[in-house]
Formats: C-alpha cells, structure tokens, sequence
C-alpha cells in the first residue's frame, strides 16, 4: 500500500525529532563525562603536606595556655 504524502511528512518529521533528541542526550553525556573527567584532574583545594595544619594547631595550644582557648 502506499502512503500518502501528508503520512510520509509527518514520519519525516518524527525522525527528525528523535534524532534531535538522540544528539541532545549524546551531548549531554559528553558533558557529564567531560565534567567527571575535570574533576578527577582537578588538584585538591590544599596541599595535604602543607604547613598549615601544623600551624592552627600551635595557635589552639597557644590560646589554650594563654586561657582564650576552648576547653577540652
């Protein structure tokens, strides 16, 4: 049987928009995956090895001696 016009416009039209709607979700993963990908790249916000949590503790001790700081 054949189709006519106005049916073989309106399957052209659904696959144009299930194919928009494929891209749309294939961009969206490339998103997601680019967002996982700077995020494992990304250095942590401090450096474990640095100096500063040495530093706060010797400020804790210190107001601890002077009275200023919490108690235990």
């Amino acid at each position: 049987m054949i189709e006519s016009k106005n049916d073989t416009s309106k399957n052209l039209e659904k696959a144009l928009q299930a194919l928009k709607q494929a891209q749309q979700r294939v961009a969206n993963e490339k998103k997601k995956q680019n967002e996982k990908k700077r995020k494992a790249e990304k250095p942590l916000p401090h450096n474990l090895l640095s100096p500063m949590p040495k530093m706060k503790a010797r400020a804790v001790r210190n107001d601890e001696g002077n009275g200023t700081g919490k108690p235990r």
